[in-house]
This record gives structure tokens, C-alpha cells and sequence, in this order.
């Protein structure tokens, strides 16, 4: 028979590679092979059984995705298509041309991101970004969020609050705000956006200032070089080429930006129908920005609706 002591030692080997065990599975960060294998077809759409559990490299998905468990934290996900995931999205990454629905939350530190050429439908947000070419939709609440949608944000059932919620057309929202007086920041409109295309303008135009006398001094080295007598390369003969492509696009690119500026500045002085309408509470210290035009909260109101006047915000009991 085993004595007392060989059975204690039997007993501690085995903790210790039950504790090693449980270690290497929370270390394990999936590969895009790993990744592949897991997948199963039905329908022209992928299936994930489980949670994905982290990532080593980006993980890319060539069709509709539906994961059964979570995205763990550290995954980057990149989906050719939509993605329903039935569990809940934590630090992770995951981008997709289709549609996003999270039944569960997606909640984190602010590391996490969830990125959509369309629309994102998610039950809770908390603390994480999300962006959206379409509309977002929060169901029950989104609190500390980074939400921006370039169509609008539907949130008729739920709460926002503190964090930025920024769309381009409107918001609908149940309550705004909280009692305990947190920040909360909402932006609508595309002066925003209009105003960061301006800046990119400048930047790019100094960049093309730069970058002009630096290519006719190459130019003119190597016609020099032909007048020298000197050999140039079939490369140099292309790469001389190009630099005269790029040296005569350039009237014809800062004539574009100049085109695109004035275009812009007409958008920029134009009337926006972007609106907020908050069916419940809208608490204080609640920012609302529409093109520019803005208003700290300081008091509550109830079934209101914000949208922009001709010289200030204007709001109507709804």
C-alpha cells in the first residue's frame, strides 16, 4: 500500500500540473491556421465553436462569421463580411465590411475596438471605441464609450453615459447623462469631420511644397549628368520618368485641393438637420455640439429634442 507521505507527494505533482495546465491554456493566443481549422461551413457563412481566445497575429475570416462563445481579450479579428458574435467581445480588435451584432457586451479598459463598413448592434458598452460607416445601435446602455457613427446613433431603449457619442444625421436616446453630474459629450453634425478634412488638406499641400523642390533638384542632376556625357540606367530612365509625372501633376493637384477646400467651406457654412432627441431624461452637464453650435446642460429636462438654429441651438419638448 502507498504510505500517507508518497500520497500527499502524488496529490501536490498533481495540483502543480493541473496549475501548469490551466497556465498554458490562458497563455495559448490562436494562429491564423489554428484559427482556419476551427471553422466550419454552413451556408456560405463560417461558424466558430467557443471562444476565440486571443490572438498571435491578425486573424482574418473570408466570409460571414457567427462565433458561439466570446473574443477574448488580445484578439484581432477581420471578417469579409457580417459577424454575429453570441457571447461577448473584451480587448479585442474586430473589424468587418458587413454588418456587427454582440449579444452579449463589450466591455474593457479602452483597449478594445470594434470597426464596421455598416451597421454595429451591441447590447452594453462599457469603457471601449466603436466605429460605424453606418448606424449604431446600443440596446441597454453605453457607458464611458467612444461611439461614432457617420449615419446615426439609435439608442431609443437605452442610456448614455459619459464618454463621447458622435453621428453625422441624428441621435435617439432613452436618457442622456446621469444624476451623479458625469461628463457626458455628444457631437452631431459633420463639421467635425469637415474641419479635419481642412487640416488633411494643409498638411498634405505643405508635404507637396516640400517634396516639389527636392524632385526638380533630382531633375536637374540628371539632365545634367545626360549633358555630361554620363550613362543612366534603364532604372534611373524610369525613375527619371516618374519624377517628371509627379513634377507636372503638381499645379494640377494643388488646383484639386483648392477646389476641394472651397467645397468644403460651403458645406461648413451650410444649414445641418442633424438633431438629438432624448425621449426621457437628459441630466446635466451634458455637452450637445450640432456643426459647432453648443450647450453645456444645466439642468434636467425631460422628451426633449436639439437641433440647430440659425445663429444657436434650439430645443422643443417633444
Amino acid at each position: 500500500m502507498l504510505s500517507l507521505l508518497t500520497v500527499s507527494v502524488i496529490c501536490a505533482i498533481f495540483q502543480l500540473l493541473k496549475c501548469a495546465f490551466f497556465y498554458a491554456l490562458k497563455l495559448y493566443k490562436m494562429t491564423q491556421t489554428d484559427f482556419l481549422q476551427q471553422l466550419r461551413k454552413e451556408d456560405s457563412k463560417s461558424f466558430f465553436d467557443g471562444t476565440i481566445s486571443g490572438s498571435r497575429e491578425t486573424l482574418f475570416c473570408p466570409e460571414s462569421l457567427v462565433v458561439s462563445g466570446d473574443i477574448a481579450s488580445g484578439t484581432k479579428l477581420i471578417v469579409e463580411g457580417d459577424v454575429n458574435v453570441q457571447g461577448s467581445v473584451l480587448e479585442a480588435s474586430l473589424t468587418a465590411t458587413g454588418n456587427i451584432v454582440v449579444d452579449g457586451s463589450f466591455a474593457g479598459a479602452g483597449k478594445g475596438k470594434i470597426t464596421s463598413a455598416a451597421d454595429v448592434t451591441v447590447k452594453v458598452v462599457h469603457g471601449q471605441a466603436i466605429i460605424a460607416q453606418g448606424t449604431i445601435t446600443i440596446l441597454t446602455e453605453a457607458i464611458n464609450a467612444d461611439l461614432c457613427a457617420y449615419n446615426s446613433i439609435e439608442a431609443s431603449s437605452a442610456r448614455i453615459v459619459g464618454g463621447k457619442t458622435e453621428a453625422s444625421n441624428e441621435i435617439n436616446v432613452r436618457v442622456v447623462g446621469s444624476d451623479d453630474g458625469r461628463s457626458t459629450k455628444v457631437y452631431l453634425g459633420n463639421r467635425k469631420k469637415l474641419l479635419q478634412r481642412l487640416n488633411d488638406i494643409g498638411v498634405e499641400k505643405k508635404v507637396l511644397n516640400e517634396r516639389l523642390p527636392k524632385i526638380n533638384k533630382c531633375i536637374y542632376q540628371w539632365n545634367r549628368f545626360r549633358i555630361e556625357g554620363l550613362v543612366i540606367t534603364n532604372e534611373q530612365e524610369i525613375m527619371l520618368e516618374k519624377l517628371r509625372v509627379m513634377r507636372d501633376s503638381f499645379p494640377r493637384q494643388m488646383d484639386l485641393f483648392r477646389k476641394e477646400t472651397d467645397h468644403l467651406k460651403m458645406l461648413l457654412r451650410e444649414k445641418n438637420d442633424s438633431t438629438l432627441s432624448v425621449f426621457d431624461t437628459l441630466f446635466e452637464n451634458v455637452l450637445i455640439d450640432i456643426n459647432g453650435l453648443r450647450e453645456v446642460t444645466d439642468a434636467q429636462h425631460h422628451a426633449v429634442k436639439y437641433f440647430m438654429g440659425s445663429h444657436k441651438l434650439m430645443s422643443m419638448v417633444k
